[in-house]
């Protein structure tokens, strides 16, 4: 599902006798999960260059810093950069809860997590969006569908995505797939359901 639960509070600064001291109030927790809505609203807001999930994934140096022993691990994750990951972290609160009245400014005053929380949340929500490579609903649908169209049949066009609002007529208006769904699912979901939908579409046209 790709869901991450992300702590809010604010923070104060008071006196005590050992001298100043951080103390948290109103600590709440929320759902975070990237969505199209997420993608939608990053380009918008200017936190993201542009709607394409393509734009999250920088996570290379991540993995690198993870798996080979001759990466200084600390050194690594020093140079990674924060400021993205919290953009996208809030993209992911936004992206969910549509109905959070939360602006980039007040989420940074109530995000207080450390270096390597923000790392690890950022990585499960930029990994969530992976589809899962083992579909057995299409796989068994594509099995029961013929290999050679019919002549008659047009071929669909060959489609060139550019920002989420072309995925929106391609998923929404094209394939029917819910507006709510589209746009506040994790999207992992909405993937696995539109190619769902695809190999259904394509058995109900060419079965065996």
């Amino acid at each position: 599902m790709g869901i991450e639960t992300v702590t809010l509070k604010r923070m104060e600064i008071i006196e005590t006798e050992k001298g100043f001291e951080k103390h948290f109030t109103n600590e709440q927790k929320v759902p975070a999960s990237i969505t199209n809505y997420s993608l939608s609203m990053g380009e918008k807001l200017g936190l993201i260059k542009s709607s394409q999930i393509t734009d999250l994934a920088d996570i290379e140096q991540l993995f690198r810093s993870a798996t080979d022993p001759d990466v200084d691990q600390e050194q690594a994750l020093k140079n990674v950069d924060i400021g993205k990951y919290l953009k996208v972290i809030y993209l992911a609160i936004i992206g969910i809860n549509r109905n959070i009245e939360l602006t980039y400014e007040e989420f940074t005053e109530l995000y207080h997590e450390d270096r390597f929380t923000t790392i690890e949340t950022y990585t499960n929500l930029v990994l969530a969006t992976l589809t899962d490579s083992v579909n057995g609903f299409v796989d068994g649908l594509q099995s029961s569908t013929k290999k050679k169209v019919d002549k008659d049949q047009a071929k669909p066009p060959k489609l060139n995505i550019e920002c989420v609002e072309d995925k929106y007529v391609i998923y929404c208006l094209v394939y029917g797939i819910d507006n709510d769904v589209f746009w506040y699912a994790p999207y992992s979901s909405v993937e696995r359901i539109f190619a769902g939908k695809q190999a259904y579409d394509s058995w109900s046209n060419n079965p065996r």
